[in-house]
């Protein structure tokens, strides 16, 4: 998928996302909280590109506007700490 490295395809893949359609009904930030929740180190950066995946742009190139938005619905989620990848 554009914008998605290998790791964070394998990373959508653990929460059962494996098309673009599912990325856009599902949403960047639900996706995020889904990956950390599991404890899969996600990123903003990949939200980004999430987002920019929805849109079918370059996540280089998502407005400032966008960034700020989705870093503040980030922090609205006050995820807290989650248990480390791989480890039970």
């Amino acid at each position: 998928m554009r914008n998605l490295g290998e790791k964070s395809s394998e990373w959508l893949l653990e929460i059962g996302v494996s098309k673009r359609s599912q990325i856009e009904a599902i949403g960047s930030v639900e996706i995020y909280r889904r990956l950390r929740q599991v404890g899969i180190p996600a990123s903003l950066n990949l939200v980004y590109a999430l987002e920019a995946s929805i849109l079918d742009i370059d996540w280089r190139e998502l407005a400032p506007e966008a960034k700020v938005d989705l870093k503040q619905q980030i922090a609205d989620l006050n995820l807290g700490k989650f248990k480390k990848y791989g480890k039970e």
